[in-house]
């Protein structure tokens, strides 16, 4: 049977001329916008938005479509020659004429993978970073500064501050927390900064080195041949040698430079801050010049006391919002416009103005009756350029699921926007939890997940517009909570615990027939489950004793199930116990996850060490393999077992791979633009009902219906006429043919046979339960789905 699998898995790949993937994403999120006058340039977490100012056109570019070297646009620099310089995630590229073009001496001799902002120093040189290393740009030469090569400690680069002929990098010390560039989940700054001249890194501030404040806002400015530092401690100056604290940008000692807005600079000599009172109840703009030492309050007579959104503008002019007004100052003094002389209503949302063009623009934050998310508006002409809407709110996936008719359940990465929804026959909604631990698809066609909830011992899925909820047989039991669940054929199999005692716990196994309905339920009154119990300190439980962790499912219903202190063999109601392998003399290495792949027979375990390992079924013994010699080329992700039975595993550079046994993994052809892989990071992957191959990326949803069989639905292949119909099918399968055959065979999705008659010319297939099947005529292999 398994010889059968593998053969005809390779039949159907190498008949494959072209795989075609479908992209679900969204275009919100503008972090960027450029123009060279014809078009504008929208750069966004996950690709870019190209609108033609003449035609109002709009088309959204990424690494699948463009020469994009990568989907996260971090800065857009107009040049000197009308190009613009693209900084990405992936590096450089240029826009040249209205194309992205990496065929340029500036981008291809770029000597990084990541590009993050872009800055420019007073002799035209260009300066960027990525996590360790920062590049400058001089002469068509790149010149890279390591400073892993003097910071031993665990640091990811913030941004640059260019002073005079030097740069400062600040970098994050993520010792304590992790704090980085991309998609933090931190955000609590640890800076050190270190100062870079040609010759290299002369010098290193680490947090007791200069005015140090932990997790707050560090914001610099020039000032002459010093340096301004502000903080939540104060203001600082820095003469080449010293650090001295000044008030020089206070007015008095209740009204003090506030911590919370940047320092701007225009060209008048002049630095613009805000101060504000103890209480931030007064905040107003002031302008310090720093050739004569005079402070000037602005504003201070206005209705609203709390004005600190400042920005100067590419023309000079400095332009500050509060969200009802604009304000304007240049040399004539300011001008106050109300909002809504500018047709934008009082719902709306907006950001600091931006210039280009000669036009002013802002962002709009918010989804109104009037304008959607992410249009850029124009001041002066009332102008929009709306995001180009697909009906997809998510613009990145974390986790997903999707179920037989192609509508899915999503997390991605903005708490806000991209929270954990299902797609309805509606919309997308709110699932009534938050959270899920886990997503699964199952043969017949649904998705399941398990809430993060208290007496959570039940699996959710959906229908429509309507939540089920699968009643596992424990819920009545208090405190009651599902630790891991796996699917098999039509079965659900779920793994938990109850407390049955103060501080006492039981682990129990559900079983449930999602075809008949059936509930299977063990725990310590019919089964050897272990149980166990919590040791309080102050307000932390800690698990103690045997603790069950996590399951799989292996073939013929076995059940597997680690512990804290084995691996256990559980089947109707038996249970074998295996030792697990030892980190040291005594200790057991608890695996957070395990997955059974039945190609193989083999489990394969994850934990938090340098090593994969593997229990082979067949010689019951755990053997390991350095995670640098499983096969995986990238920085490894994730892995986990598909709704075929494999175990697949993915990583940051966009590679797929399949589990080959033994600890090692083996690359799939993704078959894009004529690579095997993304070429961006993969953050999810499912295969669904249908047998289509889903990944879920930070541009989007990906998915690819023919690249796992090679087979496309109600087609005729070869000239032996064979057509399957309905497909669809329901009661029967009709089979029409111009080749007689003896006998027909029907495989399920895991290679299981499931079905054998003689060959006619209609088949009864009411019995199998709903999912993706293969019938085998001969030496051919058909696909068709049962619902």
């Amino acid at each position: 049977m398994k010889t059968f699998i593998r053969i005809f898995v390779i039949i159907l790949l190498t008949n494959i001329a072209l795989s075609e993937w479908e992209l679900r994403y969204n275009a919100d999120n503008v972090r960027q916008f450029a123009s060279d006058g014809n078009k504008m340039y929208i750069g966004r977490n996950n690709g870019m938005t190209i609108y033609d100012l003449n035609t109002k056109d709009s088309v959204n570019k990424n690494t699948l479509n463009s020469e994009l070297p990568g989907n996260y646009i971090n800065t857009l620099m107009p040049m000197p020659d009308n190009t613009i310089l693209v900084s990405t995630n992936g590096g450089l590229a240029v826009i040249e004429n209205g194309t992205i073009t990496r065929d340029k001496p500036i981008c291809t001799n770029y000597p990084d993978n990541d590009a993050r902002d872009l800055y420019k120093d007073s002799s035209g040189d260009i300066w960027t970073f990525s996590s360790h290393k920062v590049h400058k740009y001089s002469n068509g030469v790149w010149n890279t500064y390591d400073l892993s090569d003097t910071v031993s400690y665990k640091f990811d680069l913030l941004k640059l501050f260019i002073h005079k002929d030097k740069c400062w990098a600040l970098f994050n010390d993520n010792t304590k927390f992790e704090t980085v560039y991309y998609y933090s989940e931190w955000n609590r700054e640890q800076i050190s900064i270190a100062i870079i001249s040609d010759t290299g890194i002369t010098k290193i501030f680490e947090k007791y080195d200069y005015p140090y404040y932990e997790g707050g806002r560090l914001d610099l400015i020039n000032y002459n041949n010093s340096i301004i530092l502000k903080n939540m401690n104060g203001v600082y100056i820095f003469n080449d040698t010293n650090w001295t604290k000044t008030n020089m940008l206070d007015i008095n000692d209740t009204l003090i430079a506030s911590w919370m807005t940047a320092m701007k600079s225009d060209n008048k000599g002049n630095i613009w801050y805000a101060i504000t009172n103890s209480n931030n109840s007064v905040t107003h703009p002031v302008s310090f010049n720093i050739n004569t030492g005079l402070k000037k309050e602005h504003l201070i007579n206005e209705e609203d006391k709390t004005i600190s959104n400042i920005s100067v503008l590419d023309d000079s002019t400095v332009a500050v919002t509060n969200g009802k007004y604009f304000y304007f100052y240049n040399d004539t003094g300011w001008t106050r416009i109300i909002s809504s002389d500018y047709g934008i209503p009082d719902d709306v949302n907006f950001s600091n103005v931006r210039i280009l063009n000669g036009h002013r623009y802002i962002i709009i934050y918010n989804d109104t009756k009037l304008y959607k998310r992410s249009t850029l508006y124009c001041l002066d002409d009332r102008s929009t350029i709306p995001p180009i809407k697909t009906g997809f709110p998510y613009s990145t996936i974390l986790q997903f699921g999707i179920d037989k008719i192609g509508k899915g359940i999503f997390e991605g990465r903005n708490s806000q926007y991209e929270q954990l929804k299902f797609e309805s026959d509606t919309g997308f909604v709110i699932p009534g939890i938050y959270q899920t631990r886990i997503i699964k698809p199952s043969i017949n066609g649904k998705v399941y997940y398990s809430p993060v909830a208290k007496n959570g011992s039940y699996l959710l899925t959906w229908e429509g517009n309507k939540i089920d909820t699968l009643d596992l047989g424990f819920m009545n039991e208090i405190s009651s909570f599902i630790y891991d669940f796996d699917v098999y054929e039509d079965k659900l199999i779920a793994l938990g615990y109850y407390e049955y005692d103060t501080d006492s716990l039981n682990t129990f196994l559900s079983i449930y027939n999602t075809s008949t309905g059936e509930l299977l339920k063990y725990d310590k009154t019919n089964s050897q489950l272990p149980d166990f119990y919590y040791r309080t300190e102050w307000i932390m439980k800690y698990s103690m004793d045997t603790v069950p962790i996590c399951l799989t499912v292996g073939n013929g219903m076995n059940i597997w199930i680690t512990t804290t202190e084995s691996l256990i063999e559980f089947n109707n109601g038996n249970m074998t116990f295996y030792e697990l392998p030892k980190k040291d003399t005594f200790d057991p290495i608890v695996f957070s996850k395990i997955y059974f792949d039945s190609a193989s027979n083999e489990i394969f375990a994850s934990s938090y060490y340098d090593s994969f390992y593997f229990f082979d079924l067949a010689t019951e013994k755990w053997d390991s393999i350095p995670k640098s010699d499983c096969g995986i080329i990238g920085w490894y992700i994730s892995h986990k077992k598909l709704l075929d039975g494999r175990i697949w595993a993915c990583d940051y550079t966009g590679y797929m791979y399949r589990y080959i046994g033994k600890g090692k993994f083996e690359p799939y052809n993704l078959q894009i633009n004529g690579r095997e892989y993304l070429n961006f990071q993969i953050n999810d992957f499912s295969i669904d009902a249908n047998n289509y191959l889903h990944l879920g990326t930070d541009i989007g949803l990906l998915t690819n219906k023919t690249i796992l069989t090679g087979i496309e639905d109600n087609t005729f292949i070869d000239t032996e006429q064979i057509f399957l119909m309905p497909n669809p099918a329901t009661d029967y399968l009709y089979i029409k043919s111009n080749i007689l055959r003896s006998s027909i065979e029907i495989y399920s999705i895991l290679g299981n046979k499931v079905l054998e008659s003689e060959y006619k010319d209609r088949i009864d297939v009411s019995g199998l339960s709903a999912g993706v099947y293969f019938l085998k005529a001969g030496d051919k292999v058909y696909k068709f789905v049962k619902i």
